[in-house]
């Protein structure tokens, strides 16, 4: 008997079972590289579910569906290909590149049922997220029903966080859509504001850090800024932390001309992101009184606490 007609048989059960799991496990880990290439190169956050469950999950699906048997021809041949030759025949040269021919050739099917695979799910993926361009933060709501205000602590219970505005500080509801609150004292101002990521679009568990690098943040908010305000320029930035959650910050000076009067103001702000919300403090005076207030701003500002627990 040749070596080509022993290996005829059919895969076994067994045989079968292991080939799936194979194919599951390769599924797997073929879902995690898409995954996290993705991530990488284009920079975009790709959230759990579908990361976890439709990708991954739907990779060993379909790899266990499609390539399960292939694999479990594969292991029946290398188990037959030992047995006989571990039988005390004659090699046939012949047959012997029939059978490394045969072998390459399931080798080339199961790896390319893997790229088509990965490719239906890659463009699977692509169609169903969304363009960052698309992704509109949620309005901020300002209702006075959320606020809650003891002496210079302020409280808000919608976007679950408190802080303390300096003393004898006048203490009022915010400007513009999504300032909460402010606090002013002469040419001194301090005020905090939330943005809030929609729920489908975001990561509970995300910082500041995971979404936007701390150069990016510096080129937005500085970009921003000198739109509005030519001639604005930066004094410093850095990170930090908030209520023990990683922060950015962003120092700069701008001029502010009402009429024909020009006042150059400097500012200071700090962003941090907890449970897909934004929290931005933002703390300022005239330029030539900045630094004789910096410490009672910094003080006032290493009092927010987030209250989500």
């Amino acid at each position: 008997m040749d070596k080509t007609s022993f290996l005829k048989r059919e895969p076994t059960e067994k045989e079968l079972k292991r080939g799936k799991s194979e194919a599951i496990v390769l599924g797997a880990i073929i879902g995690v590289v898409i995954t996290s290439t993705i991530e990488y190169f284009l920079n975009v956050k790709i959230p759990a579910i579908i990361k976890w469950l439709v990708i991954v999950g739907g990779l060993s699906f379909l790899s266990q569906k499609f390539l399960g048997k292939h694999l479990g021809k594969k292991i029946t041949f290398q188990k037959q290909n030992e047995e006989y030759n571990n039988k005390p025949e004659p090699q046939n040269t012949q047959n012997e590149v029939k059978i490394t021919e045969h072998k390459k050739s399931k080798k080339g099917l199961v790896w390319t049922g893997v790229i088509i695979v990965a490719v239906i799910f890659i463009v699977a993926v692509f169609s169903e997220l969304p363009d960052e361009q698309d992704i509109e933060l949620a309005q901020t709501d300002k209702s006075g029903s959320y606020s809650e205000q003891s002496g210079n602590l302020y409280r808000n219970t919608k976007y679950d966080f408190r802080i303390k505005f300096p003393g004898g500080w006048d203490i009022k509801a915010g400007d513009g859509p999504n300032i909460l609150q402010k606090a002013v004292n002469g040419n001194h101002t301090m005020s905090i504001g939330v943005r809030e990521i929609p729920a489908e679009y975001g990561d509970k568990t995300a910082t500041i850090k995971n979404v936007i690098d701390l150069a990016e943040f510096k080129n937005s908010i500085l970009g921003g800024v000198q739109e509005k305000f030519p001639g604005a320029k930066l004094i410093d930035y850095g990170e930090s932390k908030l209520d023990n959650e990683p922060a950015y910050w962003i120092k700069y000076s701008m001029p502010y001309t009402a009429l024909d009067i020009t006042v150059e103001g400097t500012q200071l702000q700090y962003q941090v992101l907890n449970n897909n919300i934004f929290y931005f403090i933002t703390a300022g005076s005239t330029s030539n009184e900045f630094q004789s207030v910096e410490a009672e701003l910094m003080k006032s500002i290493s009092t927010f606490v987030i209250e989500n627990y």
